[in-house]
């Protein structure tokens, strides 16, 4: 008898523990112009945890808060959204290059270093607050650059 609660409390404190990837509530929010400004579209979407922009984007079209999404895969780098479609517009870059407008991924208020989904930056989890900005952008260098 004891052997065998010395194996079924192991098995059932396994299976007790909280699973590595479980479903999650994050906030999707877009904006216009700069993230201080306030979003014109916000969203709970759940998702598996931890994840990346590319699923949190996927979950707000499947939950019907968004109406879809594109992007361009740029090797090495990832997937950069080229344009959000909530239903009532459908903003997508500036076909020149996207460098008169863009689409900035940030979590929890932080900038993405890369992609949606080229694991550079830290995993979306619980709780977190994914922002799309749709804004005017010009490198660093100005007009140097072009």
């Amino acid at each position: 008898m004891r052997s065998l609660l010395a194996l079924v409390i192991p098995v059932a404190m396994l299976l007790a523990a909280s699973p590595a990837h479980a479903a999650s509530s994050v906030t999707l929010e877009l904006h216009l112009g700069d993230a201080s400004v306030p979003a014109y579209a916000t969203c709970a979407v759940s998702v598996t945890t931890p994840t990346d922009g590319a699923a949190v984007l996927n979950a707000a079209v499947a939950s019907g808060c968004l109406k879809g999404w594109s992007y361009e895969s740029f090797p090495g780098l990832g997937r950069y959204v080229t344009c959000i479609d909530d239903g009532h517009a459908n903003l997508c870059q500036d076909p020149a290059g996207g460098l008169a407008t863009a689409w900035l991924y940030d979590i929890n208020g932080v900038q993405a270093n890369g992609g949606v989904d080229d694991g550079r930056d830290a995993p979306v989890g619980a709780g977190d607050v994914v922002q799309f900005v749709y804004t005017n952008w010009i490198p660093s260098c100005g007009v140097a650059c072009l």
